[in-house]
């Protein structure tokens, strides 16, 4: 509900540690991804790629069908992203994962 009064940009991670649940949320337009990946970490975020790249047990494939609508119009539809496996939130979503599902996802 809090999430219907943001304004703006915004992209973010929250950790519950009391519940322990991650909470991902995008802005309503779009402006600024989040993506996710399933690592032995065992799942990492951020709102660039590069974030989740720099972890050593990632190793990203790219997904041609997104790096050809790159090429030719400069950006991967919101239903897409350029590295296999990684998530791309859509527009205006919010996702919680409880350590339940970070176990599922090992």
């Amino acid at each position: 509900v809090a999430l219907t009064r943001f304004v703006g940009m915004f992209a973010f991670g929250l950790w519950d540690a009391k519940t322990r649940t991650l909470h991902l949320a995008r802005d309503r337009m779009g402006e600024k991804p989040i993506y996710s990946a399933p690592t032995r970490h065992p799942r990492v975020f951020g709102s660039e790629l590069k974030a989740i790249r720099c972890f050593p047990d990632f190793h990203p494939e790219l997904v041609l069908g997104a790096a050809r609508a790159m090429l030719s119009t400069g950006w991967v539809p919101d239903d897409s992203c350029i590295w296999r496996g990684v998530f791309k939130l859509p527009p205006g979503s919010a996702l919680s994962l409880t350590a339940a599902d970070f176990a599922k996802a090992r």
